[in-house]
Order: C-alpha cells, then structure tokens, then sequence
C-alpha cells in the first residue's frame, strides 16, 4: 500500500487571539436579530494580521460592511480578514502561512 505525506503548515492569524463573537447561531451585534454566524470574530487593536495558510490574494477591496477587506484563495477553503486599516498585500499576491498581511483597525472611507 502507498501513503503519501501531507502537510499543511498553518499560522494564527494575530498574535493574542480574544474571539470576541465564536462560530454559530448568535444574536447579531447589529441588527439585534437571531442568526448562524459562520466566521469568527476575533478582538484587534492596530496589531498585524497573518495569512493562516500558504494562498494567492484573490480580494483586496472596500466593503460597505467589513471596511478594508481581504480574501485569500488557499486551494480548497478560503479565509477572509475585514476591518483592516492598512493592506500590506494586493490582488493576485502569493503569501505563506505567517506572511503579515495586514494592520488591523477599522478606518472609515474617505470621501472626497
């Protein structure tokens, strides 16, 4: 029988991790109403984000709700990072597992 290794090298994606709102149905801090949560939230004060795992940036935009928002492609499973006050990456950049990718903090857009 043939095995074949498989690593995933996988990195925390700050420092000192607070999860301020888990995975699961939760009452929405916003909108007050009963819903499933599907991500985890997680308390950031100016500190850096990491990329948990080895992708390529496929989102690094605006969103009306997130702020400054990032999304990487890891092949079968995406993670996504909201609420950032500088974008360290762009669109179309590989990172590693522990690649800074960003400063977290939420900044308001600027309209001119």
């Amino acid at each position: 029988m043939k095995y074949q290794a498989f690593l995933l090298l996988v990195c925390l994606p700050l420092r000192f991790l607070v999860v301020t709102s888990p995975y699961g149905p939760r009452i929405h801090p916003v909108t007050g109403n009963y819903s499933f949560h599907d991500g985890v939230d997680l308390r950031a004060d100016h500190d850096t984000v990491f990329a948990v795992a080895e992708g390529r940036v496929t989102e690094c935009r605006y969103d009306d709700y997130l702020g400054n928002y990032i999304k990487l492609d890891h092949g079968d499973w995406q993670s996504g990072y909201g609420h950032l006050g500088m974008l360290l990456v762009a669109r179309g950049d590989s990172v590693y597992a522990g690649y800074p990718i960003a400063i977290s903090g939420y900044v308001k857009p600027h309209v001119m």
